[in-house]
């Protein structure tokens, strides 16, 4: 029989076994929020959605960075938010001035965006970031390869976008990107545990109030 603690261990991300995904109903708000480590599938599984007209595709990179193509949706959030809270807003290199940007973000997209008939698809690794479980609206799905496996699909993809690329660079690349990786997945790992309390309470409170 596997105890809790064993069942919750085998909820988070891991180094080295590929998981299938996870995916949590947190509300019936018309929300797919797509989440996982750099390399685990997120482009891939949104990009589904992308050439669909009831959905309405987000890539949270594109707005922070701001690569984002003048006219795009990411280009209109983004200068929606700069409008509001100055040129400098994404502009943060600390862990909480990263959560409080992410979660601005994150609500002002819903505020803008949720009354829209479409289905919003947000994609990136950000949700981590979130100030608190509350906050996230919809379905949550979060992708669950290994870090490794995540790691070795970010080289491959770096040395497909960059065929010059000598060996060198490419290792310091990888050991750049596990260094990375293993910094925050505690971060993600916990997020999937603060999602995954509040469904087991939920399911509790339902089952309680049934009996009553």
């Amino acid at each position: 029989m596997i105890n809790s603690n064993e069942a919750k261990t085998d909820l988070l991300i891991d180094k080295i076994i590929d998981k299938q995904p996870l995916v949590y109903k947190l509300s019936d708000d018309k929300i797919i929020n797509i989440t996982g480590e750099g390399g685990s599938g997120k482009t891939t599984l949104s990009s589904k959605f992308q050439n669909d007209p009831n959905y309405i595709v987000i890539d949270y990179d594109l707005v922070i960075d701001g690569t984002c193509q003048t006219g795009s949706i990411e280009h209109f959030i983004r200068e929606k938010i700069t409008g509001t809270y100055g040129q400098d807003f994404f502009n943060v290199k600390e862990e909480h001035d990263i959560q409080k940007v992410f979660t601005t973000m994150y609500t002002e997209i819903l505020n803008m965006l949720s009354s829209e008939e479409k289905i919003l698809v947000l994609d990136g690794t950000q949700l981590r970031f979130i100030a608190d479980v509350n906050l996230i609206k919809g379905e949550v799905i979060i992708l669950r390869p290994s870090i490794e496996t995540c790691i070795q699909r970010s080289v491959i993809r770096k040395k497909q976008k960059n065929p010059k690329i000598n060996d060198e660079e490419l290792k310091a690349y990888e050991d750049k990107r596990r260094h990375i990786l293993y910094k925050l997945n505690p971060i993600l790992n916990n997020l999937i545990l603060q999602i995954d309390n509040k469904i087991q309470k939920a399911k509790e409170n339902e089952s309680q109030g049934l009996k009553y």
